[in-house]
């Protein structure tokens, strides 16, 4: 048998928001732990779960895209826009989209960091 690799509590962490989903009860989560709630709701198939309770997310947590955008890069938008793509989340997805093709991905990272 294998042992773990990764990191013990942020995958406590993910499936404590994953049993969240299934009973529709608040959780917040990170822009950067999105793709790791998507991966261990895929593997449990539980998918349109976790879609639906990300509109919930959405609306508690009003810093979710405002940390998007300061921690806004290519790379995290790509992951992103795999795991809106994978949990057939509209609004997730067309966010996602607009701020990868757009031009002003580096102003906006740039202003945002520099606080204006």
């Amino acid at each position: 048998m294998e042992s773990f690799s990764g990191i013990k509590e942020g995958e406590q962490r993910m499936f404590e928001c994953l049993v969240c989903a299934f009973y529709n009860q608040p959780y917040n989560i990170a822009s950067h732990d999105l793709l790791a709630l998507t991966e261990l709701a895929d593997y449990y198939c539980a998918l349109p779960a976790v879609s639906r309770s990300l509109d919930g997310v959405f609306f508690r947590d009003a810093d979710f895209m405002d940390t998007l955008l300061v921690e806004m890069s290519k790379s995290l938008l790509a992951v992103l826009l795999q795991a809106a793509v994978k949990l057939r989340h509209p609004q997730l997805y067309r966010d996602c989209l607009v701020l990868s093709i757009g031009p002003w991905i580096v102003l906006l990272s740039k202003g945002l960091r520099k606080g204006k």
